[in-house]
């Protein structure tokens, strides 16, 4: 069994036909709101809140990332939080990628890979993750901690 679900597929629609690629804020909005339908509640962690990326809010714990910046430790299998002192790591992850997505390692070692698009969550102390090695730099990325769900 997969040591994740999958709430959904997203596909962005292009900003408008004279700049065919997306906005970071528009996937942001789109997929907080899809958190929010399966009943997500964002997590509140001070310690480790969501990066200043391409966007990102901190009452709704999310981020999206339109760069890769490699050397900081997502090359490394980990679990959010688990380099940040007093870090509440008791959380759901919610990750997102268009191409080239998340590695998900379970207990077990057993390795995962979503498919492009696929919206996952999945238990930050059940799952380990990291970006695969053949990540190009620019790739869209969005992340939500979330309440943990019983």
């Amino acid at each position: 069994m997969k040591p994740y679900k999958v709430l959904g597929v997203y596909e962005p629609v292009p900003f408008s036909p004279e700049w065919p690629w997306w906005r970071a804020w528009q996937i942001g909005k789109d997929l907080v709101a899809l958190t929010a339908e399966a009943g997500l509640r964002p997590h509140v962690d001070p310690a480790h809140g969501p990066l200043d990326v391409s966007w990102s809010s901190v009452p709704l714990h999310a981020e999206v990332r339109r760069t890769t910046t490699f050397g900081k430790g997502g090359d490394e299998w980990h679990q959010d939080g688990d380099t940040t002192p007093g870090s509440r790591m008791d959380c759901g992850m919610v990750l997102w990628t268009h191409i080239c997505p998340t590695l998900l390692k379970d207990r077990a070692g057993k390795v995962y890979q979503p498919s492009p698009y696929e919206v996952v969550l999945f238990s930050n102390l059940e799952v380990w993750h990291r970006r695969p090695d053949d990540a190009p730099k620019h790739r869209f990325i969005f992340r939500q901690r979330v309440k943990r769900c019983e």
